[in-house]
């Protein structure tokens, strides 16, 4: 089914500076994650490294 398909490609290539499993933990359990990421002084890659897969 193409929603299937598309479901799978935007995952492609599975590179995140976090993940969150939004099946297992609370919407306040997912929101304290993503804010102690951005307080976190690590650098997001993500988007850098998808930018040199992509040439």
């Amino acid at each position: 089914a193409p929603i299937l398909r598309w479901q799978e490609q935007v995952h492609l290539p599975g590179i995140y500076d976090l993940d969150v499993d939004t099946a297992a933990l609370s919407p306040a359990a997912c929101a304290a994650a993503i804010r102690e990421r951005l307080e976190n002084s690590q650098p997001a890659r993500a988007c850098e490294l998808l930018a040199a897969l992509a040439g």
